[in-house]
């Protein structure tokens, strides 16, 4: 889930607390190999915003959540495709029902109430680092599968946005979709073919009700039915994997 919500909240508030510093650089946005974060089997860092195919770990939400924090509604330049951000930093997949889970909790809402299979769990306020903090919501939860669901609230009550993770079944499907071009990454429409441009595919495990099926362990084989392309790389973001990025499967 990327690196502990609290030490980025301290290190950023060191920098961001000081009126005379423009802003924060952190380190580091994206994983990467040579210093990896842990010992053997670990052959990459695990602290970075991105991961190393390029999918956002969960403090990256914790740093957007701060962002719009620092942003009115009403200001004409909140990035409107964003909207209100709620994030739980946990995949609800666990060995054992028999343990406690810390939940971490990321919004831009002032308060943030996580709830499972519909009961309240409790309701935590959140202010800004600036402001001393917590900036975020943490939960200490009876582990059972199940609807894990956070809301983010305004201090009246309403309703600013929703998040939820579900325990999934069994793997039944792989779903394919776009990352870059596409419309909704505003990477553009459609891919240049000038033997140059490269596309970014995602390759999600589901269950027979379309639930993601995390870490499990199944490798997925990517290939070129129809068309000029080819596969040039593959990674499923595990730090510890030991497999080619230049094979065709992960």
């Amino acid at each position: 889930m990327g690196i502990p919500v609290g030490c980025a909240q301290g290190e950023t508030n060191t920098s961001n607390a000081v009126a005379y510093i423009a802003g924060t650089m952190v380190w580091t946005l994206v994983d990467y190999y040579g210093e990896p974060s842990h010992s053997w089997p670990y052959v990459s860092s695990s602290f970075g915003q991105i991961d190393l195919p390029g999918f956002p770990t969960g403090i990256a939400y914790w740093y957007r959540s701060q962002w719009l924090l620092s942003i009115k509604d009403d200001a004409p330049d909140r990035p409107q495709i964003f909207g209100h951000l709620t994030y739980i930093a946990d995949t609800w997949v666990h060995n054992s029902t028999s343990q406690n889970v810390t939940v971490y909790v990321y919004s831009d809402s002032q308060f943030a109430e996580l709830l499972l299979d519909g009961a309240s769990l409790g309701r935590a306020a959140l202010v800004s680092p600036l402001q001393g903090g917590p900036s975020f919501g943490k939960f200490s939860v009876a582990y059972k599968p199940g609807n894990l669901t956070a809301v983010g609230t305004t201090t009246q009550g309403a309703i600013q946005s929703v998040f939820r993770v579900i325990t999934p079944g069994a793997p039944a499907a792989v779903v394919l979709t776009v990352d870059a071009p596409s419309p909704d990454t505003q990477t553009g429409a459609a891919l240049v073919a000038d033997g140059q441009d490269v596309g970014l595919l995602r390759a999600t495990l589901v269950d027979a009700n379309g639930l993601v099926v995390p870490a499990n362990g199944i490798n997925v084989t990517f290939s070129v039915t129809s068309g000029p392309g080819r596969i040039i790389g593959s990674h499923n973001g595990d730090p510890t994997t030991h497999e080619p990025n230049h094979a065709p499967w992960h």
